[in-house]
């Protein structure tokens, strides 16, 4: 079987704050990138999320303002926070009722994070992980 994938993946692992968009309170939740693309992330979670459920996922990915757009480049904390909209389009049970991988595809991310994250990921798809990558 082969892979069909238009983007790269890059095994990273980033913290990942996640919501399922629904109306009334939005409990966040946390998990964890098992590996990213330009259009979707591959999510390690404690509960599985219904195939189809829209989340909002934020995650900081560090040094990725240098990829954005732009003569002016902030170095902040929020400059590296890349905020989307997601569906879930696969769910693996991975630990019995404690671990589930979802696969999240971006529905809408803003144009200029979703280049930065493309660049970012050329740019490290030749490099190992480091410390910086795992925050």
């Amino acid at each position: 079987m082969s892979d069909h994938r238009q983007f790269h993946r890059l095994p990273r692992q980033f913290d990942v704050e996640f919501a399922e968009l629904k109306w009334g309170e939005e409990a966040n939740v946390a998990g964890t990138t098992q590996n990213v693309s330009a259009t979707g992330v591959l999510l390690r979670a404690p509960a599985p999320v219904a195939l189809g459920t829209l989340i909002k996922m934020k995650f900081n990915v560090s040094g990725i303002h240098r990829f954005r757009p732009g003569f002016f480049k902030p170095d902040s904390a929020q400059a590296q926070q890349v905020v989307v909209l997601g569906r879930v389009v696969r769910v693996d049970e991975i630990e019995p009722g404690r671990l589930y991988d979802l696969g999240i595809l971006f529905i809408n991310i803003d144009p200029d994070d979703q280049e930065a994250l493309m660049s970012y990921i050329e740019a490290k798809k030749q490099t190992p992980s480091t410390k910086e990558d795992t925050v």
